[in-house]
């Protein structure tokens, strides 16, 4: 093998390993990043119980179904406006997030899933939608596992 081919192939390795790999596959940053906080400050929000204090993040159409920290099931959204679960006779509850991903369906939408573990593990996937230039929840779905 040429030295200079040995050269190039490291420096491909290089660049692959060192190089964020949202970079490699052409994902925005400061959007990816924007929306991993926002998923989080949801989930923050659990412990305060102030949930519906952002609710200028979800769609007027947004559709929900998941799970409540006592591990009742609630479905909203469907065509109504979202309108929040009843949170206040729950006691607040803390949440791990962890293994964030983000699929770009498009350079209008994407798909944020992690999960969350807590008092519930959960597989959570929330999908974001751009609506006049603001990143809007527009479903959100959780999947208990163990």
């Amino acid at each position: 093998m040429s030295c200079k081919l040995v050269r190039s192939c490291v420096l491909l390795l290089l660049v692959i390993f060192l190089l964020p790999q949202s970079s490699l596959f052409g994902q925005n940053n400061n959007d990816d990043t924007l929306l991993v906080n926002r998923e989080k400050v949801k989930w923050e929000a659990l412990k305060s119980r102030t949930f519906a204090a952002h609710n200028e993040w979800f769609s007027k159409e947004m559709a929900s179904i998941g799970y409540l920290p006592d591990a009742s099931v609630y479905r909203t959204g469907f065509g109504d406006n979202f309108v929040f679960p009843k949170m206040d006779d729950l006691p607040p509850s803390t949440f791990i997030l962890s293994g964030f991903k983000i699929v770009n369906a498009s350079n209008e939408v994407k798909i944020v899933s992690y999960k969350a573990d807590g008092p519930l593990f959960l597989y959570v996937t929330s999908i974001w939608a751009k609506r006049d230039n603001e990143w809007k929840t527009v479903f959100y779905q959780a999947t208990k596992y163990k």
